[in-house]
């Protein structure tokens, strides 16, 4: 079984939140609290996504609650992903934009 890896980088204004490896229904609890973590975080939240080798709907929904919740809070959030099309179909399907690469 694969693992989830995470690499947070703060800064005054923005969180980077990279994650990398398996983000699927396998590692749903610790995805579940990463994004927990930084719920209520003031600063813009962006979640990026390399060497993702597994994704799968469980991770949709959480990143869909995520993005919902905080945007009730009137607070920022981003996805920048390097994802399969089928993966990025989903993402789009459930109304979460991928930024474009920089």
């Amino acid at each position: 079984m694969s693992t989830l890896r995470k690499n947070v980088k703060k800064t005054e204004k923005q969180v980077n939140i990279k994650l990398s490896g398996d983000v699927s229904i396998a590692n749903s609890n610790e995805l579940k609290s990463i994004l927990q973590e930084f719920l209520t975080d003031n600063r813009k939240i962006r979640v990026i996504f390399e060497k993702v080798e597994a994704f799968d709907l469980s991770a949709v929904q959480l990143l869909y609650a995520f993005k919902r919740d905080r945007e009730a809070k009137k607070l920022e959030v981003y996805y920048d992903a390097d994802l399969s099309q089928s993966a990025s179909v989903l993402l789009q399907h459930a109304n979460i934009t991928i930024l474009d690469k920089e």
